[in-house]
């Protein structure tokens, strides 16, 4: 599956696990997005507020509808993601129901092996 942000997909879903506790997606970034023509053309690297919405995605696709992501409590970037160097990509997301219908807790890692790249909690709800 693709999600497309741009004209050219940022990434792509290579596989899905559903576990009881999160859900383990293996992504895979497209160097030849053109967010790399202006976020470096001489190093790309993928920004920040990309990931985030690689985050968001995913948590679409777990919920089956559209998020709005209300509330960020935490969001650290551990490292830089660049599409040459970091390729592929591991996601963890944890999304728990909150009191009010439609909205989750959202728990997310980016990571590849042991090196993180951006932890974040989060508020979403259905849009």
């Amino acid at each position: 599956m693709v999600i497309t942000m741009f004209k050219t997909p940022f990434f792509e879903i290579l596989s899905q696990d559903n576990q009881p506790e999160a859900t383990l997606f293996e992504l895979k970034l497209n160097p030849d997005c053109e967010v790399y023509q202006g976020h470096f053309p001489e190093k790309a690297v993928a920004p920040g507020v990309c990931n985030i919405q690689m985050i968001r995605g995913c948590a679409e696709k777990m919920t089956q509808c559209p998020l709005f992501l209300y509330a960020i409590s935490q969001c650290k970037f551990t490292a830089l993601v660049t599409p040459d160097a970091t390729p592929l990509l591991s996601l963890r997301i944890q999304l728990t129901p909150l009191e009010t219908a439609g909205a989750w807790k959202l728990r997310a890692s980016l990571f590849h092996g042991e090196q993180s790249y951006l932890e974040l909690k989060a508020e979403v709800k259905a849009a």
